[in-house]
């Protein structure tokens, strides 16, 4: 077999590998999967912000805890989904900007856990989980500070929905 040939084997190979690792990467997952460690059940609370008016409140803020209806929709809405990382989570994503348009809205949510066992045989506490939806991107970031942006299937009615619950549930503090 001539060299050129067992090149072009040797790179298809490698390209073949990396094609595997990332659809391997990239797979659905749920929140729990992506962030071992961490059980959606033993969340004590959430803090999100929203804003859905460029000229108004630039954040609104609502606290929610497990004897709240809110709560339980919101975990459930999260619970229930499968998301995929992005193989390419490693290129640095920058500064982000959006052109403000009608109908336009975005929040940050934080998932509170308590005396949590982590599998490196910590424990944790606080906000162990953000997600972020930027005007319909969504961005995951678990308690060991890694940065997924993920996506899931029928993504904009489920930010819409999150949305909308956001909207319904009672304001505890408003902040700037």
């Amino acid at each position: 077999m001539s060299w050129k040939r067992r090149v072009k084997i040797g790179l298809g190979a490698v390209l073949a590998a990396v094609a595997i690792a990332g659809l391997w990467f990239a797979r659905p997952l749920t929140i729990e999967q992506m962030v071992p460690g961490l059980e959606l059940d033993a969340c004590v609370g959430m803090a999100a912000y929203y804003t859905d008016d460029p000229k108004g409140e630039p954040n609104q803020r609502v606290e929610l805890s497990p004897g709240d209806e809110v709560f339980s929709t919101l975990l459930g809405l999260i619970r229930e989904r499968k998301f995929s990382r992005s193989p390419l989570w490693w290129i640095p994503a920058g500064t982000k900007t959006h052109l403000w348009e009608d109908g336009d809205f975005r929040w940050d949510m934080d998932l509170l856990f308590e005396d949590v066992s982590l599998p490196d045989g910590s424990i944790g506490s606080g906000a162990m989980l953000h997600l972020n939806n930027f005007f319909g991107e969504l961005e995951l970031r678990g308690y060991d500070g890694r940065t997924y942006p993920i996506q899931t299937s029928g993504q904009e009615q489920w930010v819409e929905a999150i949305m909308e619950i956001l909207l319904a549930a009672p304001l505890e503090i408003d902040s700037k």
